[in-house]
């Protein structure tokens, strides 16, 4: 049985996320994938789609999901379902790791990626971890302007 195998771990943007397969082609699944997504403090997943839908579950932390440029607080016990084909991408705006479990329906979840896509009202952060043009960057608490629901 194979238990939280590492799948990758990406560099994004000087941050760390790292991706460990809990279930998929190559622990016997056939239909399906389950991963569970560790993003460190200011971390974040570019832009991205699926060919298939995905339901993320989070466990813990707190951030900011963009489905295409409308964004989603999300926290703890949320669950979210994307679309299939529909550009997504998270920040971790807490203090914190922010813990996900994706689940999709194919046992080989493929992403594409979609450089130059990033939202406008979220600046990238520079190579210090702070947000590029925001007056405030120095503040140590990491918190984003609030993001209209």
């Amino acid at each position: 049985m194979n238990v939280r195998k590492p799948l990758t771990t990406m560099e994004q943007h000087y941050r760390q996320t790292s991706l460990f397969s809990l279930a998929d082609a190559n622990s016997g699944a056939k239909n399906s994938s389950v991963i569970e997504a560790v993003y460190e403090a200011g971390g974040n997943v570019p832009p991205h789609i699926h060919l298939v839908e995905e339901i993320m579950l989070f466990l813990s932390g707190e951030g900011i999901l963009f489905i295409g440029q409308e964004p989603h607080s999300v926290c703890a016990g949320v669950t979210v379902v994307i679309p299939a084909g529909k550009p997504h991408c998270l920040y971790n705006t807490g203090v914190g790791r922010l813990r996900v479990i994706s689940f999709s329906p194919t046992s080989k979840l493929e992403f594409e990626w979609l450089p130059g896509l990033f939202p406008e009202n979220h600046p990238l952060p520079d190579e210090n971890g702070q947000d590029m043009d925001d007056p405030a960057a120095d503040r140590t608490d990491r918190e984003l302007n609030p993001v209209a629901a």
